[in-house]
């Protein structure tokens, strides 16, 4: 049989395994994330890149109601104007084309 010191130590060694594991874990998964360029909160790299030879003259949002994806340009963009508690407040949408859906999806204003 086993004394209350001698399972003491072998309970302190099972959780001293475990915090190294723990701890090799971790710094396992945050070199991987340095590796492959992942930006922690405290800083490091990013991942944003130029995808464009030049300034980007469409946008794409993809459909509510159809799932379709749809590119527009800054013309397409329609406006409404409304008021929410008593201020003036703006909605931009551009309409779906396919003429089985022509659902008002919602976009950014273009500027």
């Amino acid at each position: 049989m086993f004394g209350i010191a001698e399972v003491t130590k072998l309970f302190e060694g099972c959780i001293r395994g475990a915090l190294i594991v723990f701890v090799l874990t971790i710094g396992i998964v945050a070199l991987a994330g340095y590796a492959a360029g992942i930006k922690s909160s405290k800083g490091g790299n990013s991942m944003v890149k130029v995808s464009s030879d030049g300034p980007v003259l469409t946008k794409k949002v993809v459909c509510s109601k159809c799932a379709y994806e749809l590119e527009y340009t800054g013309e397409d963009v329609k406006d409404v104007q409304g008021f929410i508690m008593g201020e003036s407040d703006t909605s931009y949408y551009i309409v779906c084309p396919r003429k089985s859906c022509k659902k008002h999806v919602t976009v950014k204003a273009w500027w």
